[in-house]
């Protein structure tokens, strides 16, 4: 329909009403200047709708990018290794033959469990500062590990 397409902009891109997080530049022949509306994206619920404003994107943006870079820690990066390996340990039911390969399991599994916990509460309850802090930490060892191979160049 021409109204869509004269809200929108022709041919979509940025302006297509299927991006959801569209502005919306309004300009009729009387109007000196273009008027700018953001668009707002809504859900309903079961008993009422709610909008979702561009400041709840922007920290959803922002939380995604701190959880990009938590995944990408040295430590979380351990936490992720260790789990992989314990799972690939561990034995199957029918592989369990005497009881020191059950004892052998359970740790595995303790383990497992642990490590998990550990990999949660980072994600789930860590403080934001101690969040950014593991961030830093490893940017700081990445980047020792650059300067000792001489592709960095340290800045003063």
């Amino acid at each position: 329909s021409s109204g869509i397409n004269a809200e929108y902009g022709e041919g979509g891109g940025l302006l297509s009403p299927r991006r959801n997080t569209a502005a919306v530049v309004s300009m009729s022949p009387t109007d000196a200047a273009p008027q700018r509306r953001v668009r707002c994206d809504s859900y309903k619920t079961s008993d009422s709708q709610v909008f979702v404003g561009p400041a709840s994107k922007i920290g959803a943006l922002v939380r995604g990018y701190l959880t990009r870079r938590l995944l990408q820690s040295y430590k979380v990066q351990e936490h992720i290794k260790t789990i992989r390996d314990t799972r690939a340990i561990l034995l199957t039911e029918d592989e369990i033959q005497t009881s020191q390969d059950r004892i052998f399991n359970t740790r595995l599994l303790e383990t497992l469990s642990n490590t998990k916990s550990k990999l949660s509460y980072i994600f789930h309850e860590m403080a934001l500062r101690e969040q950014l802090q593991y961030i830093s930490n490893s940017r700081a060892a990445r980047n020792e590990i650059y300067i000792k191979e001489g592709k960095l160049v340290k800045s003063s």
